[in-house]
């Protein structure tokens, strides 16, 4: 009978052991996914700040603002079209400059922590590439949703079935590439 109650105590400790574990992870993972989210919008506005600056610009404004789920940042200055396109590109540039230093840079580390942040980190990275892939797609058709991509293509002369090719090629995430039109069925970009 003894035994038995030694048994179970033991069962006991056991599975609220598994439990801090488990809960420990969510901790770890969460954390780990709200900085890699507020490093990356920051990033991201720096990115188009830092391309205003050196091309003559001044910066005007910088919010990011977690509540309404926007971030933005104002540059004033005169730019030429492929200026602002090169200012568009930046705010995914940035990001994904870092985030290949870092990765380079913690590349065999076996802490669990720096291993779920570049997790997130890569996930949240690959995603901001998502857009340079399909928001060319419905370009040529007159549909212009308000993005760094749209106004690149806005301000630049590069076609919009050519940035969503190259942004495939370019993107980690190759999932629906065998969608993509080729590059002869591209139509001509409005004017």
């Amino acid at each position: 009978m003894k035994g038995t109650v030694v048994i179970a105590e033991d069962m006991r400790q056991e599975r609220a052991s598994t439990r801090r574990a488990i809960l420990a992870r969510i901790i770890v993972v969460g954390v780990s996914a709200l900085c890699a989210i507020i490093l990356y919008a920051f990033l991201h506005e720096s990115g188009h700040a830092l391309a205003g600056l050196l091309f003559g610009g001044s910066i005007t404004s910088f919010s990011i603002d977690f509540w309404d789920l926007s971030a933005h940042v104002g540059v004033e200055g005169t730019f030429s079209p492929a200026q602002r396109g090169l200012i568009g590109v930046a705010g995914a540039g940035c990001p994904l400059l870092i985030w290949a230093a870092y990765s380079r840079l913690v590349r065999g580390s076996t802490n669990a922590v720096v291993f779920w942040f570049t997790t997130v980190s890569s996930l949240a990275v690959i995603n901001s590439l998502l857009p340079w892939i399909f928001l060319p797609l419905p370009y040529p058709a007159g549909q212009r949703p308000g993005d760094d991509v749209i106004n690149f293509l806005n301000n630049t002369a590069v076609s919009s079935c050519r940035t969503s090719l190259r942004g495939r090629r370019r993107s980690l995430w190759w999932g629906p590439a065998a969608t993509a039109p080729s590059s002869s069925s591209c139509p001509r970009r409005p004017r």
